[in-house]
């Protein structure tokens, strides 16, 4: 029989785990719409993996879709904790991930010990005009801790704290004494410190955060203002460390290393460890994760002379993070992240090939054709979680990152080389007036895009099932799918139709 799908055994099976966690959240809160689908789901992937005879990947799929149903089960228990009905000592170091607002802190306590027993989750803790708390502070205060809900009023998985492995809230009352009994900051939190450090005397604050939050995702430090303008004009992945940052961190590294002639067990040496601790320093998102895989496995193809497979390379970074943190399933972040990457492994040659396309006498030069393409590939994906999930997202944004991304390339290079050098000699701190510079035309921009009313889709949300309908829809119009093109044209409009009922309904 005719070849109907591009295979591709890991990219599947992560699919298939990533889409089971998803479904089990419906399945296990009896949502009837989503069962059906769901076994509709399980008997068609059965259905053509008996037709094309892939007996042993189809197992394999079916028994990942069991092993998603059972990760979610387990961590929705795991996730319930005890409650404490009566205030308690807790002691606690801070960790470096803490917001500050105004007079308002809140931060997340590790290594945490209750009335004197060690417990082995971290507590979220809310600071109302308290002196500030520094990362790696070790305190005790009296408070009542609340178990913290799987679903918020949304009814959405919490993720936010999961990441940080936080299943408990805290609030320090007014009065409450906070006793600091030292300071015991870990490596990674140093350099964070140090660096902050460096940028705020190098730059101005608003920018220093900017970098900041550039070189290593964390955005506590940006106001609104900035936070908004970035998310509303579809930028906002600028700020969060993914793929653009560790590609240009491995593409600057790796020419370096070229340069220099190094032979290729050193590169892997050299940029490999580096990547480990760049991550470390970033907390080791969802985001930084999938990319520093993804970057390993590029760079072992490139060393050792063989093909390098993006969608495999995909699917073994996401098979990796679902199998020791399956609730990222739900986490935006993750979501985004793989929804980009997928984007342009399976759109961004059809989508390239339409843009070089003689329309009439004029031909897209290729330095516009190329970024266009790679920014309309990350859309198909990522644009209906961004609507569904943000207030709004201007349609200007596939434009605006055409712009963008080439300056800030320029802006990120900078920062990230001449920070390290300022510890050396503090004259590498005048390179940084060169990236404010930049930094403050992308903020000027984002500002005008976000203030274009008229540009902005409002919020609207998907129901469960036109989601899944919507990339069933992307699946088919991918080059994953061989079929003939009436056959794709007739199947994608059944799936509009239905993903139009579903909402209607």
């Amino acid at each position: 029989m005719k070849k109907i799908v591009n295979y591709r055994p890991l990219f599947y099976c992560f699919i298939a785990l990533f889409g089971a966690i998803l479904f089990a959240k419906y399945v296990f809160l009896s949502d009837w719409l989503a069962i059906s689908l769901f076994v509709i789901l399980i008997i068609l992937i059965t259905t053509i993996g008996i037709l094309i005879k892939a007996f042993k990947n189809t197992l394999c799929i079916l028994l990942l879709i069991l092993l998603g149903l059972f990760s979610y089960s387990v961590e929705m228990n795991y996730f319930t904790q005890p409650s404490f009905p009566n205030e308690t000592v807790v002691v606690g170091r801070v960790s470096g991930s803490s917001s500050t607002y105004g007079i308002n802190q809140y931060v997340i306590l590790e290594d945490v010990s209750v009335d004197g027993k060690e417990i082995n989750q971290n507590v979220y803790l809310y600071l109302y005009g308290a002196p500030y708390l520094s990362s790696g502070d070790k305190i005790a205060l009296v408070a009542k801790l609340s178990p913290i809900s799987t679903f918020n009023k949304y009814g959405n998985v919490q993720t936010s704290f999961y990441k940080n492995n936080c299943y408990y809230t805290a609030t320090k009352k007014s009065g409450t004494e906070i006793t600091i009994l030292g300071n015991n900051q870990k490596l990674n939190e140093k350099i964070q410190t140090a660096v902050k450090e460096k940028l705020l005397l190098n730059m101005t604050e608003k920018n220093a955060n900017l970098a900041y939050a550039m070189l290593f995702g964390d955005k506590s430090d940006l106001d609104y203002q900035t936070k908004y303008d970035y998310q509303t004009s579809g930028i906002a992945h600028v700020l969060a460390v993914s793929g653009l940052h560790v590609g240009i961190v491995v593409s600057v590294l790796y020419w370096i290393l070229k340069k220099l002639k190094a032979k290729n067990w050193v590169i892997l040496l050299v940029i490999i460890p580096i990547l480990i601790f760049y991550g470390c320093l970033c907390g080791f998102s969802a985001s930084i994760t999938r990319a520093t895989i993804m970057s390993i496995c590029l760079l072992v193809a490139l060393c050792f002379g063989k093909r390098y497979d993006s969608l495999s390379a995909i699917g073994l970074a996401g098979l990796i993070i679902l199998l020791f943190k399956p609730l990222y399933a739900f986490d935006v972040g993750f979501q985004l992240s793989f929804g980009c990457v997928i984007g342009i492994a399976i759109f961004y040659k059809s989508v390239y090939k339409f843009l070089r396309k003689n329309i009439g006498k004029f031909v897209l030069p290729n330095f516009i054709a190329k970024p266009l393409a790679t920014t309309i590939s990350t859309q198909f994906l990522i644009l209906p979680v961004l609507i569904s999930t943000f207030d709004g997202v201007s349609f200007l944004s596939i434009f605006i990152n055409i712009l963008i991304i080439p300056i800030f390339y320029v802006a990120f290079v900078i920062t990230f080389i001449s920070t390290p050098l300022i510890f050396i000699s503090g004259f590498f701190g005048n390179f940084l007036w060169f990236s404010s510079l930049l930094m403050e035309f992308i903020g000027t921009l984002a500002n005008f895009v976000s203030s274009l009313t008229w540009s902005i889709i409002p919020n609207f949300k998907f129901t469960f099932s036109a989601f899944v309908c919507f990339f069933a829809l992307m699946f088919v119009l991918s080059r994953l799918v061989f079929l003939k093109q009436k056959t794709k044209l007739l199947t994608s409009l059944a799936l509009i139709s239905i993903i139009g009922l579903l909402q209607l309904s």
